[in-house]
């Protein structure tokens, strides 16, 4: 301990110049990683606008099929509330998946009032066939990071996920009515301004 606090005390300290590379070099970075994220984002939503094409459903219908995969089964309520969709909105999208032979809706063996939706084996195999290939060469890339790499790259994307999903509420929460000017709209995004992402919620129990 001694040792570390004399080095701290001989070692050179940075000057004035060494402080400005250093502040360039990180805002370079930052700029360098806000580029990647965007670029990505648009990449992501291509990528999901042509799996949906193939598949033959919408965007809306698409995100819903994603998250019961990613749930293994869910109520029309709860798939509502993950897709921020009304209740109206999940019922529309789900005939429209279960006539397309996706996804069925099955009764709970506890609770036979309660109706879960769960994708079909055909539904199951054709999201295996597509994103199969996708998630090995994503698992291919990452073996060339270490795991505290991965673990900063996960916590981003965790941070990612909250941001964007509080922002979209917070756009979604402007008044505008549909006929809104582009004056309205640029008044009204501007109120944006002070936005800042809230503190993390404890996630609840399941």
């Amino acid at each position: 301990m001694l040792e570390r606090i004399f080095d701290a005390m001989t070692s050179p300290r940075p000057n004035k110049q060494q402080t400005k590379t250093r502040a360039e070099d990180r805002a370079a970075l930052g700029q360098r990683l806000g580029d990647a994220a965007r670029l990505a984002s648009n990449a992501a939503d291509l990528f999901d606008e042509r799996v949906a094409a193939f598949v033959g459903i919408n965007r809306t219908d698409a995100r819903c099929v994603d998250l019961i995969d990613y749930h293994g089964r869910l109520t029309a309520g709860d798939l509502a509330q993950a897709a921020s969709l009304t209740t109206g909105a999940v019922t529309t999208a789900l005939d429209r998946l279960e006539r397309a032979g996706l996804v069925l809706r099955e009764r709970s063996e506890q609770d036979r009032r309660k109706v879960y939706v769960a994708l079909t084996p055909d539904g199951t195999r054709l999201l295996r066939a597509l994103y199969t290939p996708y998630k090995t060469a994503w698992i291919k890339q990452g073996k060339t990071f270490s795991d505290e790499a991965l673990a900063q790259v996960a916590h981003y994307l965790e941070i990612a996920r909250r941001m964007s999903l509080s922002y979209a509420d917070a756009v979604r929460a402007l008044e505008l009515s549909p006929d809104a000017s582009l004056a309205e709209r640029v008044a009204a995004a501007e109120t944006l301004s002070d936005w800042s992402l809230p503190p993390e919620r404890e996630r609840e129990s399941d």
